[in-house]
């Protein structure tokens, strides 16, 4: 049994990780009012929790696919940007060109 532990040690210990460890870049609180507009062309409210140089973390009170591209829009700023994931209401952002 020990050495099927040491096969799978390694996945094992991603599940173990904190998700902070396993980012690309270093998260940081943020809190802002938003509006994302979808590829349909609805807009929905949301509220940042976090942004980093790749993208941002909001909660959004609407309905986004996973790989779909959106417009974010915070103060007049606006940021195009692709849904990455999603946990019930919260979504991850990445900014693209």
């Amino acid at each position: 049994m020990p050495q099927v532990f040491e096969r799978y040690r390694s996945w094992f210990s991603g599940l173990w990780s904190r998700p902070e460890d396993r980012r690309r870049s270093q998260r940081n609180p943020f809190r802002a009012s938003l509006a994302v507009t979808g590829s349909a062309g609805y807009v929905y409210t949301a509220i940042a929790r976090d942004h980093s140089s790749s993208g941002l973390g909001a909660i959004v009170c609407g309905d986004l696919r996973v790989g779909e591209t959106v417009m974010v829009k915070i103060g007049e700023r606006r940021i195009r940007g692709a849904v990455r994931n999603r946990i019930g209401s919260r979504y991850g952002f990445e900014f693209v060109e």
